[in-house]
């Protein structure tokens, strides 16, 4: 008859020295951890069981993202350090009212939905206000560009 520790001499995951005591993560529970070296390398030895991992996957990490998702839009806008306000560039504008204002699907001018519609500034001064904008098509754009001595992309 073979006894368990003549077993467990011999069987290739005997190491006392490398046995450790851990606590799982989620579940808080104290197990056994083998600690060879490619296994801590590969980040292991955080959970007693496959099950604990995933759940612990599910509610932790995605509530981790969560929170970093929701400081990332707190530093948006006059929040930012980065914030210039009316002194922002061109294409920062427009940057800014495509990601606050979405286009209607018709020319505010014509009333049509077949054309490409882009934002036209009413005055040119590029003023962060969206009463200050219109949705229209080029066609549109440029003839009211034209009609009030605007010359396209500029500022003035």
């Amino acid at each position: 008859m073979i006894h368990l520790e003549e077993v467990q001499k011999h069987s290739h995951n005997y190491r006392p020295e490398l046995r450790e005591k851990r606590v799982c993560l989620f579940c808080k529970r104290y197990f056994i951890f083998v600690a060879y070296a490619s296994k801590k390398k590969a980040g292991g030895g955080k959970f007693c069981s496959p099950h604990c991992q995933t759940q612990y996957n599910f509610r932790y990490i995605i509530n981790q993202e969560k929170r970093k998702k929701a400081a990332r839009r707190a530093l948006l806008g006059k929040n930012n350090h980065n914030w210039k306000g009316s002194d922002a560039s061109y294409s920062a504008i427009h940057k800014w009212l495509y990601v606050n204002f979405r286009k209607s699907d018709a020319c505010e001018i014509c009333g049509t939905t077949e054309k490409k519609i882009e934002w036209s500034n009413r005055d040119h001064k590029y003023r962060r206000e969206r009463k200050d904008w219109q949705s229209i098509c080029r066609k549109c754009h440029r003839k009211y560009d034209k009609d009030h001595s605007f010359s396209a992309g500029t500022n003035q």
